[in-house]
């Protein structure tokens, strides 16, 4: 009966490399554009868009300059610029990138069902975000609440593991955004590098502007 059961799962896991690598050279579409993304008045702007994490400057419209990480940068929800940077950027995947990513995607998927049936798990499951599997250290994944000088009130920022930033009011009634890499946070009222404080986060902005956010959760 094991010869038997080791032979039946031999024979399904070739089937499995022949499907995968037929998928693999498969010409799959993948969504890409252009996008003019421009900070004004030297100020932090978020243009929303799909960027499936893939953006790259096409052209540089400002006598600025755009650096990445500093005068721009972008998240899966959209591209962000600061500083007066002004460009052309192109965002989404290529063709040929889609079609191997989709066969090894494919291929990923099915040797996980294969191997691990029974175990599920979550992309939004938080524990995962603790256990170092994110870019994002652990102790910056979670939500702080403190002062939104742009709405002079109270404000929840959650930083997820993926380093994208929600920014919420007490009530709900005002959402926005922002990203969070290399400890530097993009808000939509500015840009700070962030250390630990207190169990929460102390944010560095230009000149002497320091805002602290206490955890919330």
């Amino acid at each position: 009966m094991f010869g038997i059961g080791i032979r039946k799962f031999t024979a399904f896991a070739i089937a499995i490399s022949v499907a995968v690598g037929t998928l693999g050279v498969m010409p799959v579409a993948a969504y890409s554009g252009t996008i003019t993304c421009e900070s004004f008045g030297g100020g932090y702007n978020y243009c929303r868009v799909n960027t499936d994490n893939n953006v790259r400057v096409e052209r540089r419209l400002s006598a600025s300059g755009c650096i990445y990480g500093r005068d721009w940068g972008y998240d899966r929800r959209g591209i962000w610029v600061d500083h007066g940077c002004r460009a052309e950027f192109r965002y989404g995947g290529s063709g040929a990138n889609a079609a191997i990513a989709g066969g090894a995607v494919l291929g990923g998927l099915i040797l996980a069902g294969v191997l691990a049936s029974k175990k599920k798990k979550s992309d939004d499951n938080s524990e995962g975000w603790k256990d170092g599997s994110s870019h994002v250290s652990s102790y910056f994944v979670g939500t702080f609440r403190g002062w939104n000088p742009n709405r002079n009130e109270l404000t929840d920022i959650t930083i997820a593991p993926d380093g994208s930033v929600t920014v919420r009011n007490s009530n709900s009634s005002y959402t926005d955004f922002g990203t969070f890499s290399d400890r530097t946070l993009a808000l939509p009222w500015g840009v700070f590098e962030v250390e630990k404080k207190d169990g929460g986060l102390l944010a560095k902005g230009r000149g002497d502007e320091s805002l602290t956010y206490v955890r919330v959760r």
